[in-house]
């Protein structure tokens, strides 16, 4: 009892102040705008007393050191559009939000250099039409999920772009940070006073700080450099039809190679449940939805068309030249295979001709999706698991054969999409998608979940990110890594303060 009073004075106390430091209208404790922040995808008991809506650096920066003094923890959000992971919710009950919205500025930009510096608030919409505004001849960064989620907030998760951009992290130096304490600290070059290299390079001399604020609770980024690509000035979508599962290890050791061995391509390989997902919604004229869609059905409707699985891929190039001597490569790879190739006709690269990565999570909804897809609003049930695999043929197959007869064991319909980064490893990105309206869905979709990712761990496969869901048991790391994760967490964060709950513990 006791504890709890104290833990309410301090709150009392940490809300006089923030709006003292930020003013009384970005601090919320109740309304329309705090209550859609605590909304997500699956069903959560978590709850934060007050949302904070500061401006800049500095008001973060006061923000955190009121925290501190008065031991309130806080967890920052950049644009919430987090789906499937938790969107804006914390992973431990009576956290405050700490909103980093408002920071929306484009800091640097420089053509010649090809980079540009942004705050968490600014979004890829943002950045795309920044970009056509200047007539620039860069390319903006796409995401599979929507064009108004934060930037930033998809670089510290290490989220997948797409095209040259699959790596966003990887494309990214200069961190502005700001420790729980309210000290800040840069990353690079970018602690050096005056740098000229700041915005060029990720590691400047001695030991190198970026990587401790991805996927952690050690600091929260209020500004990065992001390298950009010249746009290329051609591309051209192919697609190959996989007819069956046992079809599909020679695909993947056939893109294996190609990938090795020559750039400017993406392939990601979806299944039919994802292709049909991602073009109508489920047909309850025709089946309750109580199981999951049936295969023939996909097949019958899909005809010719159909593919258990199906490689989309997608080549870029400067000239007709160049394009055409990738089109050869990749006609090559794949001849002989037992699939069907499709090539669409090369066209102009356009920046904004990316997917609506958004209606797919309406596929169980008895609603169409809106004008302005909101899946937290709209009760989608949603939940992401990526694990990540060792590209070759026979070991993606059987993982994946594995992961599908899980999820149809729940009733839920394996939406199954697989990047293949950079040639050695395949991404694979479990989608379940649910109506939240049905009664127990969320109990079953969470079991699903947990069930997911036991089955592959015991393969030694683990995901590459976690959402809140995971929180509570993280994948089990070397007690050494842990450790030393943990001395840093009580160093820089001695009331422990800063998204508790949140990968590292203390």
């Amino acid at each position: 009892m006791q504890q709890t009073m104290q833990q309410h004075a301090g709150l009392v106390d940490a809300l006089a102040a923030w709006r003292e430091a930020i003013g009384p209208e970005h601090v919320l404790t109740e309304g329309t705008r705090l209550g859609r922040a605590q909304q997500t995808t699956f069903a959560t008991w978590q709850r934060s007393p007050a949302l904070l809506e500061p401006a800049d650096r500095e008001e973060v920066s006061a923000c955190l050191r009121i925290a501190q003094r008065c031991r309130v923890p806080v967890y920052p959000v950049s644009g919430g559009k987090n789906y499937g992971y938790g969107s804006r919710v914390c992973p431990q009950d009576g956290t405050v939000l700490l909103s980093l919205a408002r920071l929306n500025r484009i800091v640097a930009f420089s053509e010649e250099l090809a980079y540009v510096t942004v705050e968490p608030g600014v979004t890829f919409r943002m950045l795309a039409e920044f970009l056509c505004r200047q007539d620039s001849r860069l390319m903006p960064p796409v995401t599979g999920t929507t064009a108004d989620a934060s930037l930033t907030g998809l670089v510290v998760e290490r989220g997948l772009g797409k095209g040259p951009y699959e790596d966003m992290a990887a494309h990214t130096c200069g961190y502005e940070v700001v420790l729980p304490t309210g000290e800040t600290v840069c990353t690079g070059f970018a602690a050096l006073p005056g740098a000229a290299a700041a915005p060029l390079r990720m590691h400047g001399p001695g030991p190198s700080l970026q990587g401790l604020f991805g996927q952690s609770n050690l600091g929260v980024v209020t500004r990065l450099t992001l390298w950009l690509e010249p746009a290329p000035a051609l591309r051209q979508r192919a697609f190959f039809l996989i007819p069956e599962a046992a079809d599909l290890p020679p695909v993947i050791d056939a893109l294996r190679n190609l990938l090795l061995r020559c750039g400017g391509l993406q392939a990601e390989v979806i299944n039919d449940y994802r292709v049909t997902a991602m073009s109508r919604q489920f047909p309850f004229d025709l089946f309750t939805g109580e199981a999951a869609l049936p295969r023939e059905w996909m097949r019958a409707t899909q005809g010719d068309g159909y593919g258990r699985w199906v490689a989309g891929l997608f080549l870029w190039a400067g000239d007709e030249a160049e394009l055409d001597w990738r089109r050869r490569r990749l006609t090559a790879a794949l001849a002989g295979l037992s699939g069907q190739l499709i090539l669409e006709e090369p066209a102009r690269y356009d920046p904004y001709d990316a997917p609506n990565g958004m209606r797919s999570t309406y596929w169980r909804k008895r609603m169409a999706p809106p004008p302005d897809p909101d899946p937290d609003r709209d009760r989608c049930g949603l939940i992401w698991t990526a694990p990540v695999l060792p590209l070759l043929g026979p070991e993606v197959s059987g993982a994946l054969e594995e992961i599908e007869a899980v999820v149809l064991g729940f009733g839920f319909e394996p939406s199954i999409a697989l990047r293949l980064v950079g040639g050695r490893a395949a991404q694979a990105v479990v989608a379940l998608v649910y109506d939240r309206d049905v009664p127990g869905a969320d109990a079953r979709a969470a079991a699903c979940h947990a069930a997911i990712r036991s089955t592959t761990a015991q393969r030694g496969i683990y995901p590459y990110r976690l959402g809140i869901l995971d929180m509570a048991e993280p994948p089990v790391g070397a007690a050494q890594t842990a450790a030393l994760l943990a001395s840093l967490k009580r160093l820089v964060d001695p009331q422990g303060v800063l998204a508790p709950g949140r990968y590292i513990r203390s």
